[in-house]
């Protein structure tokens, strides 16, 4: 990630609880890590934010706390259409995939809807909120599916009711593709998400485009670089034959580079 442009940039490590307006008044621009380091850079500054390892819904909460604030995002949330490009880079002959939603999804509900339009893939939402309900919502959503997708959502796929989710779909013998690694070790077929490395990289080539006198925040807050985990172990238990993880990032970079 060195390059003689990144290594013309002074770079200023600030810890959490040692932070404050004086130290802040030397930037040019604040890159936070996480919600709590965003929060106090707001806090404590007027200069720029750019907040990165954090979900959109924590980002949207931030926007609204701080209206007046000079703030993007680089977010952990990963696009619909990748999300949707993994069930295809896993199975190219497949269909039809449910989606599982938390009850104020609507947001992601239109996105979705919209991707899979475009893919010429049938879709069928669920949705969730808490533990209440879910094995029916599931039971409905997996009927006649290839796969749920289960896009982090607080109020859908959360330490409430993700065993209850991995029970319900393994037992099914439907795949459940998620979005993260932790999700793939617990029982997920796959998952795509960005790692730390690849919110760096792509901050990285940002810093390097930056000028002192003018700093252009980015617009979108998409992560541009990503990984996938597979499970192997519940594909062979599923009976399911899925290609190995470089296929499958190949495929899916065929699609978006």
């Amino acid at each position: 990630m060195s390059s003689p442009e990144l290594a013309a940039i002074k770079l200023e490590q600030l810890e959490l609880n040692r932070a404050d307006e004086s130290a802040l008044a030397r930037a040019d621009v604040v890159v936070a890590v996480g919600v709590q380091s965003a929060q106090a850079a707001l806090s404590l500054s007027k200069k720029p934010v750019l907040a990165v390892m954090l979900s959109e819904t924590s980002f949207q909460e931030l926007a609204s706390r701080f209206p007046q604030a000079s703030l993007a995002g680089i977010v952990l949330d990963q696009p619909v259409t990748r999300q949707l490009g993994l069930f295809k880079a896993l199975w190219p002959d497949k269909k039809s995939v449910g989606v599982l939603l938390g009850a104020q999804g609507s947001v992601l509900q239109e996105d979705f809807q919209k991707a899979s339009s475009a893919l010429g893939l049938p879709l069928k939402l669920g949705f969730l909120q808490g533990t209440q309900g879910s094995v029916p919502i599931l039971e409905a959503l997996m009927e006649g599916r290839d796969a749920i997708i289960a896009p982090w959502d607080r109020d859908a796929f959360n330490v409430q009711n993700a065993r209850v989710i991995l029970l319900t779909t393994y037992r099914a013998g439907l795949p459940l593709l998620a979005y993260s690694a932790a999700t793939v070790e617990a029982g997920a077929l796959a998952a795509v998400f960005s790692t730390p490395e690849n919110i760096a990289q792509q901050l990285a080539e940002w810093l390097t485009q930056q000028k002192t006198s003018a700093i252009t925040l980015p617009k979108s807050r998409i992560p541009r670089y990503f990984d996938v985990a597979l499970n192997k172990q519940v594909a062979r238990s599923l009976s399911m034959s899925i290609p190995d993880r470089e296929t499958v990032l190949q495929r899916m970079r065929e699609v978006e580079p």
